[in-house]
């Protein structure tokens, strides 16, 4: 049977995890690390990491920074960058290039994003003036099939899905119509927020068969790597799609074990 626990990684859990670190309380120790480090051990420290569609190359590019301030929050910049880029520059450098094209990119990709947004709505709109026509002729059919139970029945479950249809249609005009006014009103920078960490477990319900990184609406299944790569002077490790900085002859990162605090299990 699969254990559920459901705690929010935060500064409790961060201080009760450092402890586990063998000592190891900062982003230096646990680049250094001579032993595994797991999820939890490395993301309650303070840190880097770079998140890509493949390993790390001096072409590839980096499409998000993830700063982890060492207390159970993130902030994610989305950047241009790529793993070549970032040589020969520390992470404060790092961070301040990533705030700068976070902007960039918002500014880059907000007119084409309402405009996708904005033919969304004009589909959805025409779906629900189609749907509208439908329930319309269904009140008709309902006045001449007043006298057969059976048929009305049938009328009213098709209504019943028409209408749905609709609802659906107008909560998610709605959430376009929010985002669209987001963007229109200009860049704001993100700010840190509280992040997750959600194990899965085997059928055994004893180890980890996979984990989640969650933070605000979006996740990151956490593979583990068994090697690193090398982009000019930087040594890269991590989970597959997540990578972070570290020293020559790091032990890597593997996945948190069941009843591990301040980790959700499921």
């Amino acid at each position: 049977m699969k254990r559920k626990m459901t705690v929010v990684v935060g500064a409790l859990a961060a201080a009760a995890l450092a402890v586990s670190l063998a000592g190891c309380s900062g982003g230096e120790d646990v680049k250094k690390a001579e032993e595994p480090v797991s999820a939890s051990q490395a993301f309650n420290a303070k840190g880097v990491w770079f998140r890509s569609s493949d390993t790390p190359e001096k072409d590839e590019k980096v499409s998000e920074v993830f700063v982890f301030d060492g207390a159970g929050n993130v902030t994610v910049y989305k950047t241009d960058l790529t793993y070549g880029d970032l040589n020969g520059k520390s992470e404060d450098e790092i961070v301040d290039i990533a705030k700068q094209q976070d902007e960039e990119v918002f500014n880059a990709t907000r007119d084409s994003r309402i405009d996708k947004l904005n033919a969304e709505i004009g589909n959805r709109t025409r779906d629900n003036a189609n749907s509208q026509e439908g329930l319309d002729m269904l009140e008709e059919q309902k006045e001449r099939y007043a006298d057969d139970p059976e048929a009305l029945a049938a009328i009213q479950a098709e209504g019943e899905e028409l209408q749905a249809e609709v609802n659906e249609n107008d909560e998610a005009i709605q959430r376009m119509k929010d985002e669209i006014a987001e963007l229109e009103a200009g860049y704001t920078a993100p700010g840190a927020q509280p992040f997750t960490l959600r194990v899965e477990t085997d059928g055994t319900g004893n180890n980890a068969e996979s984990e989640d990184l969650g933070y605000g609406t979006e996740s990151i299944e956490l593979t583990t790597q068994s090697m690193g790569w090398t982009v000019y002077d930087f040594y890269f490790l991590g989970y597959n799609g997540l990578y972070t900085i570290v020293e020559q002859g790091h032990h890597g990162f593997i996945l948190d074990t069941p009843g591990t605090e301040g980790v959700e299990v499921d």
